[in-house]
């Protein structure tokens, strides 16, 4: 029996040398789960320091949903210093992650608030989708799911409930622009697109409907071709990368305008092969709005290394625990 046991637990180690070999990956290696094409390579997220921000290029409707996945990195920033000190941009109160805000705080340009944002001083988190509806969470740093459903007038926050269709929301259509990921777009023209309370976030995943039609699903991501950190649209097949443009001045008052490339993990692994496929550095297409259901979260980190380590100890148990058992019997 001694025997048996020492073939099985040789018979274990091996089957876990293989798997390591037929699956090279460091510990804390992120596991993708979404086919891109060929020339990407995707991230377990992108991050943003209040320098950055996407035009999806989608418009928000009486009808939209989105789901965002989040981690605030810096309660206190909105948008980048340098502008601050230069006098542009990112000195209200809130830093969008995801959403648009129409006129902002009063009226009925307070109707276009649908959005997650957090605040630079305390309460902290806000999920707004209209008016009224406008709830707060403390303010962290951990990870967290956002759902908005215009169509349905609902909201939740890590799967709890925040605001419910009772409260009888309306979002017009007329007043409604669109969406931005890293920031919220306010503009005066719903064609034009301005990354305005920019976050700093890392952002793992975005998906938006439009009446339960998907309009776009991003994957962070990094371009080879040209080295851009952005998201990937699995729905439109187009690339987002960075599209608000900084703006510096000196001592002198001289300006200057600079892209900030998004930022992504130090431990990301670079392994795609090239490709020519360049297009969409900042826009795409799509028209949309959501039902009724929340969409899958988008949270898709996977470490191989735990897992088979995970695996391997519990058949190692298994395997000694029977053996025990049987060479026990026997022996009775």
């Amino acid at each position: 029996m001694k025997k048996a046991i020492s073939i099985t637990m040789a018979a274990v180690i091996v089957l876990i040398s293989a798997a390591f070999l037929a699956f090279p990956a460091s510990a804390g290696e992120y596991i993708t789960t979404h086919n891109l094409p060929e020339g990407y390579v995707e991230l377990e997220y992108i991050e943003c320091d209040g320098r950055q921000g996407i035009n999806t290029g989608i418009k928000a409707t009486p009808k939209t949903a989105f789901e965002v996945t989040f981690q605030v990195t810096n309660t206190s920033v909105g948008a980048a210093k340098e502008e601050k000190d230069a006098g542009y941009g990112g000195n209200g109160t809130y830093a969008g992650i995801v959403g648009v805000n129409w006129g902002g705080g009063g009226g009925t340009g307070s109707l276009g608030r649908f959005q997650i944002s957090y605040g630079r001083t305390d309460p902290g988190f806000s999920v707004a989708l209209g008016p009224t509806a406008n709830k707060e969470h403390n303010k962290d740093t951990e990870k967290h799911t956002v759902f908005i459903d215009a169509a349905n007038s609902r909201a939740t926050f890590d799967g709890t409930e925040v605001i419910a269709s009772s409260e009888n929301i309306v979002l017009n259509d007329d007043i409604l622009t669109i969406i931005g990921i890293g920031a919220v777009n306010y503009k005066s023209s719903q064609t034009d697109f301005a990354c305005s309370s920019r976050c700093a976030a890392k952002i793992f995943y975005v998906k938006i409907t439009n009446d339960g039609a998907a309009a776009g699903e991003f994957i962070p991501a990094y371009r080879v071709a040209d080295q851009k950190v952005g998201m990937y649209d699995l729905v439109t097949k187009t690339f987002f990368a960075n599209v608000h443009e900084t703006v510096v001045k000196d001592e002198a008052g001289n300006e200057t305008k600079t892209f900030y490339d998004f930022a992504m993990p130090a431990d990301a692994v670079l392994t795609a092969p090239a490709s020519s496929e360049t297009t969409g550095s900042g826009s795409g297409s799509g028209s949309g709005s959501q039902g009724g259901s929340s969409p899958a979260t988008g949270d898709n980190t996977v470490y191989l290394f735990t897992a088979v380590a995970a695996a391997a100890a519990v058949l190692c148990i298994a395997v000694v625990s029977v053996s025990r058992r049987a060479f026990a019997g026997k022996q009775d």
